[in-house]
């Protein structure tokens, strides 16, 4: 009498199981069911840019990294911060702060071209480049990441304002040069903007291969 009442007890309990695994494994990138649809449906809702050269392993670890820190706070702004979420996110890079003291102990901001103790000669964005008359990247035509996740002019406005400025470089050295793929540029671009205060403009001493 009551085998049919059981049997449907059982099949419902076998339903919920599945779906509770099936939400479980998708919601959490903490476990080997989670896929690259689960990846692209949360990098989407996190915002952080979708790169399927990644493997699913580093698209989980960036979720995760993200999930960790959700909220923009100020003592998550600070360089050896933004240094590390870049690093976690696979990007071997150093982030130093424009700020040095002459032998009196005055405080002083240095130029991209004091750092690198050269000046550009050309700016190229991949073919012409063209920006009005001429092309400002801060001081010099050194890249920058200030308000885009794709290359972009911008002029600081002098050497007055150079305390809004910081460096990406070399993970050791601030006169280095790293290395990024250049499939994840605009991963790293965009990083860079949610990480840094909305008012500083990064210098980014940067090879993309």
């Amino acid at each position: 009498m009551f085998s049919g009442l059981h049997e449907a007890l059982n099949l419902s309990l076998l339903r919920l199981i599945d779906t509770g695994n099936s939400i479980i494994n998708s919601f959490f990138p903490d476990n080997g069911n989670f896929d690259d649809a689960d990846a692209a449906y949360w990098e989407y809702k996190m915002g952080i840019e979708t790169n399927t050269s990644l493997t699913i392993d580093q698209r989980r670890a960036n979720l995760l990294r993200k999930l960790s820190y959700r909220r923009n706070l100020k003592a998550r702004q600070s360089r050896l911060y933004i240094q590390g979420q870049l690093q976690a996110a696979g990007f071997n890079v150093g982030v130093y702060a424009n700020v040095f003291y002459d032998i009196s102990g005055n405080k002083f901001c240095k130029t991209p071209a004091d750092i690198l103790g050269i000046m550009p000669s050309a700016t190229e964005h991949g073919g012409s480049t063209e920006h009005g008359g001429s092309t400002e990247h801060g001081g010099g035509n050194f890249d920058v990441i200030a308000n885009s996740n794709i290359a972009e002019s911008f002029n600081i406005g002098g050497s007055a304002n150079q305390w809004a400025t910081f460096f990406i470089g070399g993970p050791t050295n601030i006169a280095t040069t790293a290395n990024i793929p250049k499939s994840r540029e605009k991963e790293f671009r965009e990083l860079v903007l949610k990480l840094k205060p909305a008012h500083m403009v990064a210098y980014i001493f940067v090879n993309y291969l």
